[in-house]
């Protein structure tokens, strides 16, 4: 919503809560008992107690943020300066910078920011540059870790297992984490927007401009394509829990 947070059950969808935070909640990241939320036009990140369901603190920034990604062990949030186009980590604990790497973005920040669960490595989606960049937790050197042909432009990072899978023009490519040995690709008609692995990792979802794909993960074969009701939809988020 414009300026708050609404805290809703995953088995019915009734609101459980409405939590005023800063203009413009855009996305949020999850560790433990607390949610971040980049407010992008209120120039803050709001920290919510998932416990007691308040904000319990709102980090004032002086620059207005873009995307957000936290580390694995909840102490760094990772967000860019969209003027500046730096990458910027804040400290969880009291909102303080912590370091600003410089220029890591090409033009305007339009991809995202991820984590590797299982390394904590940080990769950069440098859309207008046509990288995927990478740099460990504490951002101390920026790599390329994959680059594109001219107009193709990746927007987002997703890791499962030994593979990572970077979304990038109509297509999905499927590469292996280590070495970036491309794997695989699925390619469609129309640009992708986001994709989501179920956990159990039998199938993905993979949202278009109109549609939703069903895919066989293994095989990256498409299953089944169901009309959106809206081109306003982004995204599909897997529950792990069945009700």
């Amino acid at each position: 919503n414009k300026n708050e947070v609404i805290i809703a059950s995953a088995q019915n969808g009734s609101i459980i809560k409405n939590i005023p935070v800063a203009i413009n909640p855009t996305s949020c990241v999850t560790h433990g008992n607390y949610t971040f939320v980049i407010n992008v036009n209120g120039k803050a990140i709001s920290k919510i107690n998932l416990t007691t369901q308040t904000l319990e603190q709102s980090f004032t920034l002086n620059f207005f943020p873009g995307k957000l990604a936290l580390s694995p062990d909840g102490n760094i949030l990772y967000t860019y300066d969209q003027v500046t186009r730096d990458l910027v980590l804040i400290n969880t604990l009291d909102g303080s910078i912590i370091k600003r790497v410089r220029n890591v973005i090409t033009t305007i920040v339009l991809g995202e920011i991820r984590v590797d669960p299982n390394s904590g490595n940080v990769y950069l989606c440098d859309s207008k540059g046509r990288k995927v960049k990478i740099t460990d937790p504490q951002g101390n050197s920026i790599q390329d870790y994959v680059t594109f042909s001219a107009g193709i432009e990746p927007i987002d990072i997703i890791f499962f297992g030994e593979n990572s899978y970077v979304l990038a023009g109509n297509s999905v490519y499927k590469y292996d984490k280590t070495s970036t040995s491309l794997i695989n690709t699925l390619t469609f008609s129309t640009g992708v927007k986001s994709l989501c692995i179920i956990p159990s990792g039998d199938i993905m979802y993979v949202t278009l401009a109109t549609k939703v794909a069903i895919v066989d993960f293994n095989t990256l074969r498409v299953l089944k394509e169901i009309d959106l009701i809206s081109t306003g939809i982004n995204t599909i988020i897997s529950n792990s829990k069945k009700f």
